[in-house]
């Protein structure tokens, strides 16, 4: 049994302080949304394995409400494409189980709080880019004295 990675943030979103929690497990991704600070309704995604699929680029996916409001429009459709993003863009196998409580939005605004959510969702599963790690930093021209590096003489006799 492996540990999972678990990635917090918070930042606003339509005016409202939105707190994220990822848990990655082997298996399992776990994502937390809320605007309450509690959860909301709870979504199980997966890919749809009972039907072969004769297009293996265009998979089919199964979501599902567990626990919450079945209507719940932007649970489901941010479920939906969290699960397409897992298992298309980041080739991962793992199912998704998606907690989203959010304030309510007019149709107006829902594409965009819909964004937002899916853009910091994406980001806390996208490995931070690693800048290479130079070689030894070489001092061509430099101005550093260079001076000779003196060391203590220590008596044979002398316990270190």
């Amino acid at each position: 049994m492996s540990v999972p990675k678990i990635h917090q943030h918070t930042c606003e979103i339509n005016g409202h302080k939105t707190e994220f929690l990822a848990c990655v497990y082997a298996e399992n991704i776990s994502y937390w949304v809320t605007q309450y600070g509690k959860p909301g309704t709870v979504i199980h995604a997966r890919r749809d394995c009972g039907i072969e699929e004769l297009d293996a680029t265009a998979p089919s996916f199964e979501v599902q409400t567990l626990m919450g409001k079945r209507d719940d429009m932007i649970a489901m459709l941010v479920a939906r494409q969290l699960i397409q993003w897992i298992h298309v863009t980041c080739k991962a196998k793992a199912d998704l189980v998606l907690s989203c409580a959010m304030k309510p939005v007019n149709e107006d605004n829902m594409k965009a709080v819909i964004t937002a959510i899916l853009e910091h969702c994406k980001a806390l599963l996208t490995p931070p880019t690693q800048p290479a790690i130079p070689a030894e930093p070489q001092h061509v021209g430099s101005s550093f004295p260079t001076q000779p590096t003196q060391q203590a003489e220590v008596a044979d006799d002398e316990v270190l």
